[in-house]
């Protein structure tokens, strides 16, 4: 069956590219940046420096950390919260107290790894597990992202004997914590696939 098409012209547009179109605005992959460059027919894929993703083959994006503000200044764009009363943000400690530019690749599996496998991993492409504070900042520059994936933080753990480490839940504002090992027998946490948990990796830059 055919498009219907909505708008005439040389180029004509349906309905269902009018109705993605608006599904990307409203999940925020689509921002008033990218509407204005459209209106000055500029190619906001390459020029609009909103859009972070700089690599769709590796699915590299590029963003900024201020590690020298508190946890709560940094969840204002995104207004996570944790998921029970304990842990709190209290309880994890930006590690990098500097502002910087870092780099984060979403690393995925589709068989079940443990943390150790999956940290072992990144550092074979030269990334290093990210930390609360960069996911908090990817998914505030990203928010359609927030829609897609649970994001773990395996560089962050809580300040205690738990060593729990935060997840930023698919479809949602609120953050669990997963013990990076078992407490019981110490074996690393092994993650399920079905989840649809990503990894963030933070590209390790030379000195």
């Amino acid at each position: 069956m055919a498009k219907k098409n909505v708008i005439e012209g040389s180029n004509k547009v349906s309905a269902s590219q009018l109705k993605d179109f608006f599904r990307q605005i409203d999940e925020g992959s689509i921002t008033g940046d990218h509407i204005q460059a459209i209106l000055e027919r500029r190619n906001f894929f390459n020029e609009n420096p909103e859009l972070t993703l700089i690599s769709k083959k590796e699915k590299l994006y590029e963003i900024e950390v201020d590690g020298t503000k508190t946890f709560d200044e940094l969840n204002k764009k995104c207004n996570y919260e944790f998921e029970c009363s304990e842990p709190t943000f209290d309880d994890f400690s930006i590690i990098n107290k500097v502002k910087r530019k870092s780099f984060i690749k979403l690393f995925n599996f589709d068989d079940k790894f443990t943390s150790f496998e999956i940290i072992e991993k990144m550092l074979n492409e030269n990334f290093q597990p990210s930390t609360l504070e960069e996911n908090l900042c990817l998914v505030a520059r990203e928010p359609q992202l927030r829609t897609q994936f649970s994001i773990v933080a395996l560089g962050s753990l809580t300040n205690d004997d738990t060593s729990n480490v935060p997840i930023l839940i698919q479809g949602s504002r609120t953050i669990e914590t997963v013990p990076i090992s078992n407490p019981t027998d110490k074996t690393w946490h092994e993650w399920d696939p079905m989840f649809k948990y990503r990894f963030a990796g933070t590209k390790i830059q030379d000195q």
